[in-house]
C-alpha cells in the first residue's frame, strides 16, 4: 500500500506543478505527414495506425502508389479486375502509368 500511495502522491505533485505552469505541459504534433514504403503482407498494420490517427485528427487523407515490376497482366485483367474495383471502391485515380 505504501508504494501506491507514493505513486499517488508524485503524480498530485506532478500535476500540480504542470497546472502552476512549472512543468511544461507535454509538446503535441499539430500535422502529421508520412511517407511509407510498406511491405505487401503489412497493409493491415497501416489501416490500424491510419484509424488511430484519425481518432485524434479531424481531417486525414491518405494517398496510395502501387508500383509492380517483373511479371505481366493482359489489358482486359487490367480492365475488369482492377480499375474495376478501384471504381467499385469510390477510389479516384489521381495518375496512371501502365505499359
Amino acid at each position: 500500500m505504501p508504494e501506491q500511495r507514493k505513486k499517488l502522491e508524485n503524480e498530485i505533485r506532478r500535476r500540480k506543478d504542470e497546472l502552476q505552469g512549472i512543468v511544461k505541459p507535454k509538446e503535441k504534433y499539430h500535422n502529421i505527414n508520412l511517407k511509407l514504403n510498406v511491405p505487401s503482407g503489412k497493409l493491415s498494420d497501416i489501416v490500424r495506425i491510419v484509424n488511430y490517427i484519425k481518432s485524434n485528427f479531424n481531417q486525414v487523407n491518405i494517398k496510395v502508389e502501387i508500383s509492380a515490376q517483373d511479371g505481366e497482366m493482359t489489358l482486359s485483367e487490367y480492365e475488369d479486375k482492377i480499375k474495376e474495383a478501384i471504381n467499385q471502391a469510390g477510389v479516384s485515380i489521381e495518375g496512371e502509368d501502365v505499359e
